[in-house]
């Protein structure tokens, strides 16, 4: 057997199977380069050149991704005082917190969504809408829930990362709650040999869990999401 495994290594077929493996992954890598590079006008593009340019509204992974996250919500049994939502695009779940929150506060990096989920609905008093960059601005504090959904994996590790979700904890009342969800659409990025660089899916609430402040109250694993929900300690 191991001569014939020593004559696989060396042939042709090994030699094409390892270039194409090793293409996929420095393509994963280029794509989710591209992620760390977002900025306000990059994000606006992207919804100037179509109308829910992420299928939000229709596509079954992603209603069922809302439908995961309401349910994680709901499972600790409480309503929330003061909600913030990070990434909201064009206010699909943000329609599903706002009877959760006695305050919503929403933001996103984009303009051209903000004015879109403004638009979606007649909002209660209780909801306001803001624009804002995760890593640069005041996010506010005291909220009895943080969600951020598919938004951490727009930072690369580094110090970038970890700050930011110490800066999410930081945001938190005593006891409050954060909803950290991440797309694992692109699987084999969880295990690329770049992922220290810029972890995806469920490595990225692997190191929201590393941060001393807060603590896992519940999860929800699929091949396609990883969403937890963590609790700040007193």
């Amino acid at each position: 057997m191991g001569g014939l495994w020593d004559y696989f290594r060396s042939s042709r077929l090994w030699r094409a199977l390892r270039r194409v493996t090793l293409f996929r992954s420095c393509l994963y890598f280029l794509i989710e380069l591209r992620r760390t590079w977002m900025s306000p006008a990059t994000v606006d593009s992207d919804f100037e050149r179509a109308s829910d340019p992420w299928n939000y509204e229709t596509n079954p992974l992603e209603l069922d991704r809302f439908r995961r996250q309401l349910a994680l919500l709901t499972s600790v049994g409480e309503d929330f005082g003061r909600t913030l939502e990070i990434g909201c695009a064009e206010g699909r779940f943000t329609e599903s917190l706002e009877p959760l929150s006695g305050e919503l506060v929403v933001l996103d990096l984009s303009i051209v969504a903000l004015e879109r989920a403004k638009a979606r609905k007649m909002w209660g008093t209780n909801v306001s809408f803001g624009q804002a960059d995760l890593r640069l601005d005041p996010i506010g504090r005291d909220f009895d829930l943080i969600v951020v959904a598919g938004v951490l994996e727009y930072f690369p590790k580094g110090n970038t990362l970890r700050q930011v979700i110490k800066k999410l904890a930081a945001a938190l009342a005593p006891g409050g709650c954060l909803l950290v969800e991440s797309t694992r659409a692109a699987q084999p990025a969880e295990e690329a040999w770049w992922w220290p660089m810029m972890p995806r899916g469920r490595r990225i609430n692997e190191l929201a869990g590393r941060e001393a402040s807060l603590r896992e109250v519940a999860s929800d694993v699929t091949a396609d999401f990883c969403m937890t929900l963590y609790r700040k300690r007193p």
